[in-house]
Formats: C-alpha cells, structure tokens, sequence
C-alpha cells in the first residue's frame, strides 16, 4: 500500500506541471524553436473567456512561433466562450477542445491558414462546439476556397452552423473526413471537377443540401459521405465513381432517384438504406458486389433491376422495401441472403432465371410467399423441391429470355417481334418476361441489342 502512495505522490508534480512556461495566461511547451498551447495541467479547465492565442511568444529572452495546440490544451474549459487561433498555426491535438461547451465563436485571420491545419480528430476542431467561425470580423456563410489550397482537411469545417454555400475551385483533389458534417444550413456545394475523393462523413448532417453533383473525377465516396442529408433530392454522381461507401447516402429520405453509372463496382453496406422516397432503382453490370441492407427501407421503391454481374443478394438488401411489388432475379445469383426480401409486403411477382435453385434461408422471402415465382420450364420441379423455394403458394412456368413469342425458341422473329411492339407502343402479342433483357420493367432498345448480341454469340 506504501508504494503505491509513493508512486501518487510522485505522479503529482506530472499533472501540476503539464508546461514549460505561461505567458500572459497561455500555457506552452518548448520545441526547438516552435511552442505548442498547452494546459496548466492534465485536470483540465485551465481557460475562460475569450482566448487569444498569438502567433509568436518570448520567454527569457526567446521569441518563439506558436505552431501547435497539443491534445487535451482545452478539455473541460467550459467557461471559454471564444478563441483566436493565428495563421502560425498548423496541427491541434487530439480532444483539443473536447468539452468546451461554452464556446460560441472560433475567430481568424487568414482562410488558406485554417485550411492548412491538422485536426487530429473531431474535438481537435473548436467549431465543433462554436459553431461559427469568424475571419477578419466577418461571420464565414459563402465560402470561396482559396485557389492555393489543394485539399481539404479532415474536420476543416465541420459543425459551421452558419455556412450556406460552399465553392470548390478546380485544383483540389480530396474532401476529407468530416469536413463539412453538420453543416446545418449548407444548401449548396459545388465540388469542382478535380476532386476525386470525398472521405467519410464528409457531409454527414448537412440538413439544408438538396442537391449534389459528383464530378467525373471521384472515383471513391466515402462512409456516411452523404448519411443523413434528408433534404438531398437530386444527386448526380459522376461516371469514373468505382466505390460507394456504407451508409454513404443513407437516410436521405427526399431522395426520389439515383443514376448508378458504370464505373461503379462495389455498392457498401446500408449505402442507400433509409431512402424513403426513391422509386426506381437501376443497378448497372459493372457492379459486383452489394453490401448487406444496402437498400433497406427503401419503403417508396417499386422496382428494381438487378444486373447478372450478381452472383449473391447479400443480407437484408432490400428488406423492409414494402412498395417493392416485382423483381427479377438473374441467373447469375446462386445465394439469396437471410432477410433479403423481408418486409416486402407488396410483392407480386418474382422471376428467377436461373435453372438450378439458388441458395436460401428460413428469413430469405419473409412474407413474399404470396407472390407468384416464375422459372424456367425445366426448372419449375427442382423449385417445388427445395427448400424455401417450395413454400410460394404459386410455382409457373415461363419461356426462356429471349423468347418473345413463346414459341420455344430463341431466333431472328423475336428480335422482329420486339422491334415491332416497341415501335407501336404494344405488348399484346409478346410475353413481356421474356423480352425485358436488361430486367428495368420496361421495353426499350436495349432488350434488342442484347438479343441481337445473344443471336451472334450463339
């Protein structure tokens, strides 16, 4: 028990003594010639107040630069009310500011400074809790980023309830995480044309945002990118995108339709989760891989194709779609993940191509088994034998694709046929399964193009 009194009484003159020195109430630490803003001690609540932080200090006789804010300078400082950072300032430390909920305004002087700082982490940023930021006396709603700055720091802006509109020149290459979340009022963001990637909960919050253009040049949009920007209605994202993050545009509950392009191969897990008002959704070839619920309560969505690039519909992926009355599955698909098709209370009518039963589970329909399950001909009996197949109350046949007039085979008087009910607007004659090769719902002059090319291939 004595050592570890001793060790106490030893550790004490640590968390006294956290500085160097203290000049005109601000704490620092020497480096070489550089100092960083510290605490009195480890206990925090060191500072009150308006806080001015210069850009150089002297100290028996030593002028210093003041370059750096360590971590935890301002925890628990809950009586400081504003801060002035100086443009000589290039990194805050991790929970810098963590706590310090009576700030209400973060002041500086140069912008192209402030966004050459490294913020270690979210509470490195004093706006988190101020909210507003404030250069050269003038509150920051319109901002113009300065045409040197090349990227965009993490947590560079992030809670800056005042801004409004935000203009990226071309020339910067990367939005960082958390740089704009909870920007509240942000109505407009105009990303520029050579920023390729956008990080995580880059624009998490931004309430105010109701629409956004991706430009061709992003090819990675990030975790919780756009989560919760429930006023978003249009978004267009650019066509060299490859990747779309989890939960990147989840709960954007305004959102009535998304364009997919081409690039895009990996669609991340929840990444459109919670789109309430989305109605359509195509779901280009390129792509191979879509997350668990990545479509989850999408509770306004009434189709969907699905690409044969799919080899698996991963867990919950459109659970919860209670709109969601058609879909068609491709042949491509040999696993149907568990709650896959859970909650799609609406369901009618679910074709599947492939001629060997895919994989399922127990949860896989939820209460889809009312919906009539079209197969193939020779695959109706394999279907009524296997589980969780077997339990749709109404198993039917119907001709192979391509099939147009269901005469049973596939050759040049079904691409005529198509070509004529296209023309006049009229399906009577044909068997409309069989002639939506590209699975949007529709006819179109892509179903011909991918016969003619199957005749050829063949």
């Amino acid at each position: 028990m004595k050592y570890l009194l001793l060790f106490l009484v030893l550790l004490l003159p640590v968390v006294a003594m956290a500085y160097d020195f203290e000049v005109d109430g601000i704490y620092y630490m020497i480096d070489g010639d550089e100092v960083a803003v510290t605490c009195r001690s480890s206990l925090g609540g060191t500072y009150s107040g308006d806080v001015v932080i210069p850009a150089e200090v002297t100290y028996a006789g030593t002028t210093y630069t003041v370059t750096s804010i360590y971590r935890d300078a301002f925890y628990k400082c809950g009586g400081m009310t504003s801060i002035a950072i100086p443009n000589t300032v290039t990194e805050i430390g991790y929970a810098a500011f963590n706590l310090c909920n009576g700030l209400t305004s973060v002041h500086i002087t140069d912008l192209e400074a402030w966004l050459g700082i490294t913020f270690s982490n979210f509470d490195a940023n004093p706006l988190s809790y101020a909210g507003h930021l404030v250069l050269n006396g003038e509150t920051v709603t319109d901002l113009v980023v300065p045409g040197s700055v090349t990227a965009i720091h993490d947590w560079a802006f992030e809670g800056c309830t005042d801004l409004t509109s935000v203009t990226i020149h071309d020339g910067v290459t990367a939005i960082g995480n958390g740089a704009f979340i909870n920007c509240i009022e942000l109505s407009r963001a105009d990303l520029g044309n050579t920023v390729t990637w956008i990080g995580d909960d880059a624009f998490l919050g931004c309430l105010a945002l109701t629409g956004i253009v991706i430009p061709n040049s992003v090819t990675y949009i990030g975790y919780e990118a756009f989560c919760d920007c429930c006023s978003l209605t249009t978004v267009t994202i650019g066509d060299h995108v490859q990747e779309i993050g989890d939960f990147a545009f989840s709960n954007c509950t305004n959102l009535t339709g998304i364009n997919i392009p081409h690039s895009v191969t990996y669609i991340a897990f929840g990444a459109f989760s919670g789109c309430s008002s989305l109605t359509e959704l195509t779901i280009p070839s390129s792509v191979t891989y879509i997350g668990p619920v990545a479509f989850s309560t999408c509770s306004s969505l009434t189709s969907v194709t699905i690409p044969n690039s799919l080899t698996s519909l991963s867990d919950g992926i459109f659970s919860g779609c209670s709109a969601l009355a058609r879909v068609t599955i491709p042949s491509s698909v040999t696993t149907i993940g568990e709650w896959a098709f859970d909650g799609c209370s609406a369901m009618t009518t679910i074709h599947c191509w492939a001629l060997e039963p895919p994989t399922a589970f127990p949860t896989s329909f939820g209460d889809c088994y009312g919906a009539v399950l079209y197969v193939h001909a020779d695959a109706v009996e394999a279907y009524r034998q296997t589980d969780y197949w077997k339990d749709f109350a109404m198993i039917q046949a119907v001709p192979p694709a391509g099939d147009v007039d269901g005469d049973g085979k596939v050759n040049i008087d079904d691409v005529a046929i198509l070509i004529d009910s296209i023309l006049l607007g009229s399906t009577d004659a044909i068997n409309i399964d069989s002639a939506d090769l590209n699975i949007n719902g529709r006819l179109d002059i892509d179903d011909v193009t991918i016969l003619i090319d199957f005749l050829l291939g063949s």
